[in-house]
């Protein structure tokens, strides 16, 4: 995928690099190449003044010109009722010159967007396309431009989007433009500042943006929709795989631990259950790193981090030694002190490169057995390999997985029972307990309409300091997933409004607010405390910035019982007690009970 393009997870990184090109054909190359002349002979026309254009002028001079070069059949600004009043969004793409006129006779009505495949805004050139833009004039216009497209998908009905400002061009669907980052992007201008034609990169945005995307093939399905669909699909795909090759890293660390001879570690029930627990933990810990190095969270992209320290390299390396079946020594354990540098740097943070996680997950103290023993390099290199690689040497598309995938793999490792099958580690899962993961996995419409019905009331009419005054609770947090559709929610709610303040630093506007309402308004309880801790890293991972420690989520998300609900100071003096000597022994017994059923985390 070339650097011209940026997929804010609307499609699979895997699929645009390896499967779409499959969809290219390069016998369109004197097209491509034509087509490219004609917009970078029009970007030239407007290259000394492109940043003084007003948006009017860059429409004319390069946004409307460069949609006929693609092929498009567009209305300008029809109006359009909304339950916000009348509006009129730039464009209104239809498939084909038929539709376009058929249209006409019912331009100004509902029934007018019936047959359309996409809608359009557009921005002046030098307008940031995720930030409001302070002015005098029309409020819906300066918004978010972002959110203008979320609302024109939503009030016509149509699936997709196109936002630009000629030197940006986004796409984006219905399903996910509520989150205003979730996109794909092309930018337009990068390539036209090249000095030559790049057939490769040019096809990202001509395949893409061009009106063949959007027209419906036999089967009711277009271009885009068949990426958007097997997107998907590749994704649930390398999340099942995942879960198998993380069963089977398991089992190598655990094993690891026991073989390596200067842990001294003797077999025993109770050992055994403290190997399981500790490489449950770390094997968290590795995948949390891998997908946060694979978008860009942690600083791959410096030489001295990718080089020394990140955990794609080690991995890459183990991977290598694999293939060519060269020996790894299993009493050497280098690889082991290059993992723990990088968790340390992880949890402490490193200058201004590295955010400090500051978590349970990566403590040394919460987890001594970390510090204190060590794997071999054979068996921490088979089970990064196994996690890091598929079965044909590809790297697994992290970056493609969220937190729910991630939670799917944790949940299939929670039945695992752990003994002795001679001198090795094996698994049972005991039948009583078998259960399909994501039978009890609440869809993703389902839990944004309970956030919306549930929310927007307490939303409306409310100003951004009000809307941060609100405290959203989930009593059992699972993989945070749903408070991260509370933080999308509120960010929006917030997002949208006229007054609010535009935030000072580089982030996008939704970016600041989520990391506000992360700070403020969601809470969350689990009886089990690894969920505790994927939940703060699912939240860390949605709203990560440089330089800021998300340490403030240990107070939000807590290990316990949320059904108690009562302070002990309350319980411990019943009301309706009278005989003091009874109160007194009914008060020590809450008390100690409320202490060993509500057990929070350090």
């Amino acid at each position: 995928m070339p650097n011209h393009v940026i997929n804010r997870a609307l499609f699979s990184d895997y699929y645009l690099d390896f499967v779409v090109p499959g969809f290219f054909d390069q016998k369109n190359s004197l097209e491509l190449e034509f087509t490219f002349n004609e917009i970078r002979r029009l970007y030239k026309k407007i290259k000394l003044i492109k940043s003084n254009l007003l948006e009017a002028q860059t429409e004319g001079n390069f946004i409307r010109p460069v949609l006929e070069l693609l092929g498009h059949h567009f209305a300008v600004q029809p109006t359009l009722r909304t339950s916000q009043g009348v509006k009129r969004p730039d464009y209104v793409f239809f498939p084909n010159s038929d539709a376009f006129e058929f249209s006409q006779s019912r331009i100004n009505t509902r029934s007018f967007f019936k047959t359309a495949v996409a809608i359009g805004d557009a921005k002046a050139w030098s307008r940031d396309l995720d930030r409001k833009y302070k002015s005098s004039s029309d409020a819906f216009t300066n918004m978010n431009p972002s959110f203008q497209i979320d609302f024109y998908l939503r009030e016509t009905d149509r699936v997709w989007g196109i936002l630009t400002n000629g030197r940006q061009w986004r796409l984006f669907h219905r399903n996910t433009s509520y989150r205003l980052d979730q996109f794909y992007q092309f930018n337009l201008e990068d390539i036209l500042e090249s000095d030559k034609f790049d057939l490769d990169s040019f096809c990202y945005f001509y395949y893409f943006f061009r009106c063949e995307a959007f027209v419906f093939d036999h089967g009711g399905k277009s271009f885009l929709d068949q990426v958007y669909s097997e997107s998907k699909e590749h994704t649930v795909g390398v999340s099942e795989d995942l879960e198998i090759r993380v069963y089977k890293a398991l089992k190598i660390l655990m094993q690891g631990f026991l073989d390596f001879s200067r842990n001294q570690l003797e077999a025993s029930p109770e050992l055994i259950q403290q190997v399981h627990e500790n490489s449950l933990i770390l094997l968290y810990r590795i995948l949390f790193v891998l997908h946060s190095e694979s978008r860009n969270l942690l600083p791959i992209d410096n030489p001295h981090y990718a080089n020394d320290h990140s955990l794609s390299k080690l991995a890459a390396d183990a991977h290598q030694r694999i293939e060519e079946q060269r020996y790894i020594l299993p009493t050497m354990n280098d690889y082991w002190s290059r993992l723990r540098g990088l968790f340390q740097l992880v949890n402490d943070g490193w200058e201004e490169f590295i955010p400090q996680y500051n978590g349970g997950l990566f403590s040394p103290k919460r987890y001594p057995f970390l510090e204190t023993y060590e794997i071999g390099n054979q068996a921490l290199a088979s089970a990064l390999d196994l996690v890091t690689y598929t079965q044909d040497g590809e790297r697994i598309a992290y970056r493609d997985l969220d937190a729910r995938h991630l939670w799917n793999v944790y949940q299939s490792l929670l039945d695992l029972k752990p003994f002795f099958e001679g001198s090795n580690i094996d698994f049972i899962r005991p039948k009583a307990k078998k259960r399909s993961v994501r039978n009890g996995q609440t869809p993703d419409y389902i839990s944004r309409y309970i956030v919306e019905q549930t929310l927007a009331p307490l939303c409306k009419g409310k100003n951004v300091e009000e809307i941060l005054q609100l405290k959203v609770l989930d009593p059992a947090v699972g993989s945070g997933y749903f408070l991260i559709e509370v933080v999308d929610f509120l960010a929006e709610e917030i997002v949208r409004r006229v007054d609010t303040p535009l935030p000072s630093e580089i982030d996008s506007e939704i970016s600041y607010w989520r990391r506000r309402v992360v700070e403020s308004c969601v809470y969350g309880v689990s009886l089990d405390p690894t969920a505790v801790e994927l939940a703060k890293l699912s939240l860390w991972l949605h709203t990560v910035a440089k330089n800021e420690p998300l340490s403030f989520l240990d107070h939000h998300i807590r290990c316990g019982n949320s059904l108690l609900g009562a302070e002990i100071a309350d319980l411990a003096n019943p009301p309706v007690v009278e005989d003091k000597r009874r109160k007194a022994k009914l008060s020590n017994v809450l008390q100690v009970e409320l202490n060993l059923s509500f057990d929070f985390t350090d």
